[in-house]
């Protein structure tokens, strides 16, 4: 039903990278197959989450002509809610009037802080609410231009 009646539909699209890889068949690798991968889908935006390269970890913004990975270093463990938190920075940020190199910028950079939140609670889920104050003042993540 995604891959087949509701992605067409879409403008914009938030797969991680074993998403990206299902719906649409090819490797997803490294950044530049999954930038080649994220244009397949023919969308105005992708915004391909759990990209790792280089022990970091981050979101490659790709439209039709562009390829950017905000990357941030990556922080042990796994949390709940990462990629519903991801998406909705995204969203917030697309709706700002961002492009998507610097909203993927800034959501990596929050929900980094955020992990690094919920790693030194103990938590296993990312704190939205009470560490607020600590992922809006986070700063961007790093932008690397993708071939």
């Amino acid at each position: 039903v995604y891959r087949d009646r509701l992605l067409p539909l879409a403008d914009y699209a938030c797969p991680n990278v074993h998403e990206l890889g299902w719906l649409t068949g090819m490797p997803v690798g490294t950044p530049e197959e999954c930038a080649v991968a994220a244009r397949s889908l023919g969308l105005r935006g992708v915004f391909v989450t759990s990209v790792e390269v280089d022990g970091g970890i981050g979101i490659l913004a790709c439209d039709g002509s562009d390829a950017q990975l905000a990357l941030s270093p990556k922080v042990p463990g796994a949390y709940y809610g990462a990629g519903d938190v991801t998406a909705a920075l995204l969203l917030a940020r697309l709706l700002a009037g961002d492009a998507l190199a610097p909203a993927a910028a800034i959501a990596t950079g929050a929900t980094t802080a955020l992990a690094a939140e919920a790693r030194r609670l103990g938590r296993d889920d990312l704190p939205v609410i009470s560490g607020a104050t600590c992922w809006q003042a986070a700063p961007p993540a790093a932008l690397r231009p993708v071939g």
